[in-house]
């Protein structure tokens, strides 16, 4: 590639990729991602001769998260619509297989809008199958699911009568693990152009004409030099670039060996959780202060970020800060002259969020917990001649501080639990980590199971390091007896 054309890409280049969709995306037990999207990810990276960061983001965020300046490319198995056209611009295409639906053996199914009229039918969200399933089976219930893994858990659960997926993803991430084999394709492929495009391309941002064109020469260069045909040799033994069905294919690889991912995902809950937690005392011991100053003003932002943080679901703010945020980021970057503004990371804007909310909510606990403590104490304090402070450090913290550690306590742990909506923004935590294992081995339960399992270890140190800390705060104080 000439050093002129390399200039002009960003650096590094930013790819998303979605990490649950084997055997093109997905995590391994060391926590790394892999899959022949991962694969021809770098190759092309390599091939381009440019720096990449491969970033991890749930299907459905893809497009918004390209169009917010987060990533500068998505190799996801995105297939080339013109409805798609109309908020990116795509590569040439990169493989091509159609649709299948899959269903038990023994469903007796006709893949007619007919024959599955009632029944209920699992499609990955924003996917095209998704789109085709909702136009043409409109008598059959449709069933959303974030990731394509879900969709073969409620299969295998019973929960769906019917999956409809693209069929290597189906062939090798479903049929050909245990207890696929009770399972089968129905029906023809499903290839209609108006749906499912001409084959999966890479998605980068309207009139980003130079990546685009980096990538369509490096796409042409790969299947020429044949690191292409090494790559899909990996996972298929047919060719993905043509219009083909799977006839057999790899295993998706073990089935165990995921603890140390695992406690990777429990390291970055429990930091996430902490610092969460010492953003939400400040903004709280600042709430509780303006709630009991004396300025009128103070009260009332006070009183507006307690009610507008407390009305608004923790879901929604995530999404606020991190998309919302990068927008206004972006926007003042253009206005100061740079081309974009500074990335916000998902574990920043974890902290952020969870932090600003919990804040609204201790700010009532450290409020109530002040105004526990009777106003003469403080009035001595004053009269023996301490400062503010040294009444609060003295005086009133103390005390405050025993009467706000039980609901301190729960507050922290339904923190710890609510972190679990960072993985929406691709923040692999532990929820994220035990997903991608339950859909790569099939086994949710267990993985499940080892998560409520380091949940119940989180609650139990919890609650000994405030007991402790409530036994250290009691000394000295007089307990009622009653006979």
């Amino acid at each position: 590639m000439p050093v002129l054309a390399r200039a002009a890409l960003p650096d590094p280049v930013r790819i998303g990729v979605e990490g649950a969709y084997p055997p093109f995306s997905e995590v391994g037990p060391d926590g790394e991602l892999k899959g022949f999207d991962i694969d021809i990810a770098r190759a092309l990276c390599a091939q381009m001769r440019v720096r990449c960061v491969l970033v991890q983001q749930n299907f459905d965020g893809m497009i918004p998260a390209l169009n917010a300046n987060k990533i500068d490319a998505v190799i996801a198995s995105l297939s080339i619509t013109e409805e798609r056209r109309k908020s990116v611009d795509f590569t040439d295409k990169y493989y091509k297989t159609p649709g299948r639906l899959v269903a038990r053996r023994d469903a007796a199914l006709r893949p007619t809008p007919d024959g599955l009229a009632g029944r209920r039918i699992g499609v990955q969200r924003a996917s095209t199958y998704d789109r085709y399933a909702t136009d043409t089976f409109a008598r059959s219930e449709i069933v959303r699911y974030a990731k394509l893994d879900d969709v073969f858990l409620d299969l295998a659960a019973g929960r769906i009568d019917a999956a409809f997926a693209d069929s290597v993803a189906s062939y090798v991430g479903f049929l050909r693990q245990p207890g696929g084999d009770a399972y089968a394709f129905v029906g023809p492929d499903f290839i209609e152009p108006r749906y499912f495009g001409n084959g999966a391309g890479i998605a980068v941002r309207k009139g980003d004409t130079a990546l685009r064109d980096a990538l369509n020469a490096a796409i042409a260069a790969i299947r020429a030099n044949g690191t292409y045909a090494a790559i899909q040799s990996r996972y298929v033994d047919f060719d993905l670039y043509v219009d083909a069905s799977p006839a057999a294919a790899a295993s998706a690889g073990p089935l165990h060996g995921y603890a140390r991912s695992l406690l990777q995902g429990a390291w970055v809950t429990l930091s996430l959780a902490l610092l969460s937690l010492l953003l939400a005392l400040v903004l709280a011991l600042l709430g509780a202060s303006a709630k009991l100053s004396r300025s009128a003003w103070l009260r009332a932002i006070a009183q507006a970020y307690t009610t507008a943080v407390r009305s608004v679901p923790d879901l929604v703010l995530m999404l606020l800060v991190f998309f919302g945020g990068q927008a206004l980021v972006n926007a003042l970057a253009l206005r100061l002259g740079y081309a974009r503004g500074p990335d916000i990371d998902p574990f920043v804007a974890g902290v952020l969020t969870i932090g600003f909310i919990y804040g609204a909510y201790l700010t009532e606990t450290f409020r109530g917990a002040f105004l526990s403590v009777p106003a003469g104490q403080r009035e001595a304090a004053m009269a023996f001649g301490m400062s503010p402070w040294q009444s609060f450090r003295r005086i009133v913290g103390p005390q405050m501080l025993r009467h706000a550690l039980p609901p301190l306590l729960n507050n922290w742990l339904v923190l710890l639990k609510s972190t679990a909506i960072v993985s929406v923004i691709g923040l692999t935590d532990l929820m994220q980590r035990a997903g991608l294992a339950a859909g790569a081995t099939h086994q949710p339960f267990l993985f499940y199971a080892a998560v409520g399992g380091l949940y119940l270890g989180f609650t139990a140190c919890s609650e000994a390091a405030f007991g402790w800390l409530s036994r250290r705060l009691d000394v000295g104080t007089r307990r009622a007896v009653y006979r």
